[in-house]
């Protein structure tokens, strides 16, 4: 299983990038660059973190809803 699909291990995954102090903005935010798929703008290290996050929520219900849609579909 990869860690983007076991949610507490990307939690607590993304929660030691936060405590590191050599993870800088600039790490965080090509992390977050790669991730996410394009390239943004982030005032803090803690918002690139926090649209990782989202991205990972997002993902994870879009996953859901088409195992459901597969169980159905005909």
């Amino acid at each position: 299983m990869a860690i983007s699909e076991d949610h507490a291990a990307f939690d607590q995954m993304l929660s030691e990038l936060a405590s590191q102090k050599q993870m800088t903005k600039s790490v965080v935010l090509q992390i977050a660059k790669r991730f996410l798929g394009y390239e943004t703008k982030f005032k803090t290290k803690d918002a690139a973190l926090e649209a990782i996050r989202r991205r990972q929520l997002q993902d994870a219900i879009q996953g859901a809803r088409a195992r459901e849609v597969q169980k159905i579909a005909v």
